[in-house]
């Protein structure tokens, strides 16, 4: 199977503190007169982050969803357990949302590209192995009104430790509304809202229940090497005459991607050295391409363009076991032209379980 993956990392670098003071627009799919939205701890509207929510836009504009809530304080967001099943750190709502360091959990940084379709939250943890890094990835995939490839939201829950060691997730998602467990994923919907939401869990997770507006997902263990992704929340709104016939559609949409899971599926993660990199600054960019499926991904071939207000560092980009080539636009002379979009084609078939790392460097204008 063929996977051609561009990825658009998070713009306007050297302005991203400038990003942090404003609220950027919100991650954001619209069906018909229902929207799907995520975001960073920017967007708190009526005391909640919208973590996955549903939303009508027109009539009683009802939400429904996986909410944050500032008065959920104490209350645990994510677990992380070793190999035997044993938490090892809990993440509290305060602590994911940055209103509280005392457990050992640190949120770094919170921000939204200047497009609105990738976000990222990083927080550093103190474990007993020693330190690691959280990052919780939100982009917005696929193309509206593509009935093959339709818009998603899909967050990406990564630990990078430099300790070996197996770790697995496990997330207690607050429900406003209701949940209706499937096998790998819930179908949540409102009270009046006609339109439902499928939140498919990637790789198939080991467990999932909803008990007092709580939906617990946990997933398998894996071992961690370097910055390695535990779990995948995949959300799609499904729409229909009805909230029975939405929920319909949501369960299969949920039964659709299970199915699939048993072919090659291919998910990106990126991220960057520097959050606030200012001008002069290098700052490493790394895409981690990880076959989640079943199957074997063949001629997969991955690209991304320099960010604006940078320059590529000549000679920088790696990829062992790949093809690199790069798009160059013409400068007047002197100035040499100048690389404006970076690709790799993987050399073999990307196994299940296997990942490529690839990385290149940028130096903020």
């Amino acid at each position: 199977m063929k996977y051609f993956i561009h990825v658009a990392f998070f713009a306007l670098i050297a302005s991203s503190a400038l990003l942090a003071q404003k609220i950027q627009p919100g991650l954001t799919v619209t069906d018909g007169q229902f929207s799907l939205s995520s975001g960073t701890l920017a967007q708190i509207e009526n005391g909640a982050v919208p973590f996955i929510e549903g939303k009508s836009l027109t009539g009683g504009k009802e939400r429904f969803g996986i909410l944050l809530r500032t008065s959920q304080g104490a209350s645990p967001f994510l677990e992380l357990l070793d190999g035997a099943g044993k938490v090892v750190k809990t993440v509290s709502v305060n602590e994911f949302l940055g209103k509280s360091n005392a457990g050992g959990v640190k949120l770094v940084s919170s921000i939204i590209s200047a497009e609105s379709h990738n976000a990222q939250i990083v927080h550093e943890l103190t474990l007993a192995s020693g330190p690691a890094v959280l990052r919780t990835n939100i982009l917005v995939s696929g193309e509206k009104g593509n009935a093959k490839t339709p818009e998603e939201i899909v967050v990406t829950f990564s630990v990078k430790s430099e300790a070996a060691q197996a770790l697995s997730v496990r997330l207690l998602l607050p429900i406003e509304g209701s949940a209706e467990v499937e096998k790998n994923g819930a179908v949540l919907s409102g009270k009046n809202s006609p339109s439902a939401i499928a939140v498919s869990v990637l790789p198939s997770a080991e467990s999932i229940a909803f008990q007092k507006s709580v939906l617990t997902v946990k997933g398998p263990a894996v071992n961690i090497s370097g910055e390695t992704p535990l779990l995948w929340l995949v959300a799609r709104p499904a729409t229909g005459s009805s909230q029975a016939t939405s929920k319909t559609a949501a369960a299969d949409i949920i039964a659709a991607a299970a199915k699939a899971a048993t072919d090659p599926n291919i998910v990106v993660v990126n991220s960057v050295s520097k959050l606030n990199a200012q001008p002069g600054d290098t700052v490493t960019y790394t895409l981690t391409c990880k076959n989640i499926g079943a199957g074997d991904a063949t001629n997969v071939q991955l690209s991304n363009p320099v960010p604006s207000g940078t320059s590529y560092l000549d000679g920088s980009a790696t990829g062992d076991g790949t093809d690199m080539t790069f798009d160059k636009a013409a400068s007047t002379p002197p100035q040499e032209s100048k690389v404006t979009l970076l690709r790799w084609k993987l050399r073999e078939a990307l196994k299940p379980g296997h990942e490529q790392v690839v990385t290149f460097k940028v130096i903020v204008e």
